[in-house]
């Protein structure tokens, strides 16, 4: 688990998170490297994040991104299955979170972009290819997407 800057062992991560994550994930208590992990995106803070599978990655940008109502987070993913299932779940818990893909058709596609454009979806997950094309680069630059999370980064 690796961040920029000088990291206290034990951050102090507010209540209200604390009772969210409880609340949407269940969880009575996060891990160690996983409050580290939210703590470092809280203050805004790059940082990489290595964790076996199923040690919850996920949750370390999830969690920070689903508590902050007046910002996007950007997940880039390579793999659409991946994509699917996070949304799928995230949206089961009631947070609002989209995917545009290539699997996607038009009434699907249109509606992410409305709840995008209506500032409702908190977390939009994409493929890297998906980054290359200028207009969704500026469309995400009109958005002010101030968060990115690399999910899969060995993919």
């Amino acid at each position: 688990l690796l961040f920029s800057g000088v990291m206290d062992d034990s951050p102090n991560l507010p209540s209200e998170l604390r009772h969210f994550v409880r609340e949407q994930w269940g969880f009575e208590t996060l891990r160690p490297n996983q409050e580290k992990a939210i703590a470092a995106l809280l203050a805004r803070r790059d940082s990489l994040v290595i964790m076996p599978t199923g040690g919850g990655k996920s949750l370390c940008y999830q969690a920070p991104a689903a508590f902050r109502k007046d910002e996007l987070t950007v997940v880039v993913s390579p793999l659409i299955a991946l994509m699917k299932d996070q949304v799928d779940h995230l949206t089961e818990a009631g947070i609002c979170a989209v995917r545009v893909d290539s699997s996607l058709n038009d009434s699907q596609r249109r509606e992410a972009f409305r709840l995008l454009n209506n500032k409702q979806a908190r977390l939009l997950f994409a493929s890297p290819e998906k980054l290359t094309s200028e207009p969704f680069r500026d469309f995400l630059h009109s958005l002010g997407v101030r968060t990115f999370a690399i999910d899969e980064a060995h993919c």
